[in-house]
């Protein structure tokens, strides 16, 4: 908005802008053109290598890459170790129980351990 005030002594006149009240269709080409490569000149914003966008509400968009996410756990290294034994892992052998104390321990039929039922000394008679 423009202010005009006309001075009642000397009769002048006086204009004044109010700020913030110029839109970009009244500046000068060269002015609009050079505003124009400014704000095409931002670079994006990356978070781990992942660009931020934005959408046409000026929304903005982060879409990770499963390489971005960094999991942390809560859970504690006995309840992990808990989980980890009690989960049925395929190629690994299972704990024999019970056993007898100093048995040598062998592989059943289906690759598990098996108290041999013999001690070393046991073997060495």
């Amino acid at each position: 908005m423009v202010v005009v005030a006309v001075d009642p002594t000397t009769h002048q006149v006086t204009a004044t802008i109010t700020d913030g009240t110029i839109t970009k269709a009244k500046l000068t080409a060269t002015l609009q053109a050079s505003i124009d490569k400014a704000d095409s000149a931002v670079q994006g914003v990356k978070i781990n290598g992942t660009e931020l966008t934005k959408d046409s509400t000026n929304k903005v968009n982060f879409e990770p890459k499963a390489s971005d996410i960094e999991y942390t756990s809560t859970e504690t290294v006995e309840a992990a170790i808990d989980r980890i034994d009690s989960t049925d892992v395929p190629a690994k052998a299972d704990k024999v129980t019970p056993t007898a104390a100093n048995n040598i321990a062998v592989l059943d039929s289906t690759g598990n351990l098996a108290d041999g039922g013999q001690t070393i000394a046991g073997v060495k008679n």
